[in-house]
C-alpha cells in the first residue's frame, strides 16, 4: 500500500513515493492524494538535496515553513488543493533553480513576495484559487523564462504592469476573477506567444488596446470588465 514501507526497516530509498540519487540521497517526494494531513512535517527541510516535491490534494495545513528557502536544488514543488494558510514566505525567492511552481486551491493570503518576482528560472507559477492581495509588481519582468502565470480567483489589485510585456516567453497568462483595475497594457500585444490571455472579472477600465488584435493565435477574454473597443 503507499504507506506500509514508511518508517520500516526498508531503506529509505523504497518507501513509497520517495526518489533516491545513486548516492542514496533523497531527491525526490511524490505523495500526491494519499491522505496526508496536518501540518508539513518539520523534518522534510533536512532533505536539501531535493529536486521535486509533490503533495496534490491532499489535507495539509498550517503555513509553509521559510525553511523552504533551504532547497536551493528544487526544480518542482506541487502543492495544490491543500488546506495551507498563511503567507508565501519570502524565502521562496532563494530557490533559483525552481521551474515550475503550484500551490494553487489553498487558503494563501498576503501579497506575492517581493523575492520571487526574481526566480529567472521558473517557467509555471500556478497561485490560484488563493485569498491573496495587494498588487502584481512591475517587477514581474524579472520572471524572464516564464512561460505560464496563473493567479485567477484570488483578491489581488491595482492596475496591471506594463513590465508584463517582456514576458515573451508567455503562453498562458490567467488573471481572472480578481480585482485589477485601470487600463489593458498595450505591451500585451507584445506577446506574440501568448496561446490564452484571460482577464475576466476584474475592474478593468477603457479602451482595449488594439495592439491586442495583433494576437492572432490567443483567446482573449475580458469579459466581466468596464473596456470596449
Amino acid at each position: 500500500s503507499s504507506n506500509n514501507e514508511w518508517l520500516s526497516e526498508f531503506h529509505v530509498c523504497d518507501w513509497y513515493g520517495v526518489g533516491c540519487s545513486e548516492q542514496n540521497l533523497v531527491t525526490d517526494l511524490i505523495l500526491d492524494n494519499i491522505g496526508l494531513f496536518g501540518p508539513i512535517p518539520v523534518d522534510m527541510y533536512l532533505l536539501t538535496n531535493l529536486v521535486t516535491i509533490s503533495m496534490n490534494s491532499n489535507s495539509l495545513e498550517g503555513s509553509i515553513g521559510t525553511e523552504i528557502g533551504k532547497f536551493k536544488e528544487l526544480n518542482y514543488l506541487f502543492l495544490n488543493a491543500n488546506f495551507l494558510t498563511g503567507p508565501i514566505p519570502e524565502t521562496l525567492g532563494s530557490l533559483q533553480s525552481l521551474s515550475m511552481l503550484d500551490m494553487g486551491a489553498n487558503d494563501l493570503n498576503g501579497q506575492l513576495p517581493g523575492a520571487m518576482y526574481f526566480l529567472r528560472s521558473l517557467e509555471s507559477l500556478t497561485l490560484s484559487s488563493n485569498n491573496l492581495v495587494g498588487p502584481l509588481l512591475s517587477d514581474v519582468g524579472g520572471l524572464e523564462s516564464l512561460k505560464e502565470l496563473d493567479l485567477q480567483s484570488n483578491q489581488m489589485s491595482g492596475e496591471l504592469p506594463s513590465e508584463l510585456g517582456v514576458l515573451t516567453n508567455l503562453t498562458t497568462l490567467i488573471l481572472g476573477f480578481n480585482e485589477f483595475s485601470g487600463t489593458i497594457p498595450s505591451e500585451l500585444g507584445l506577446l506574440t506567444n501568448l496561446l490564452v490571455l484571460d482577464l475576466n472579472s476584474n475592474q478593468l477600465t477603457g479602451l482595449v488596446p488594439p495592439e491586442l488584435s495583433l494576437l492572432n493565435d490567443t483567446v482573449i477574454d475580458y469579459f466581466g470588465n468596464f473596456v470596449w473597443e
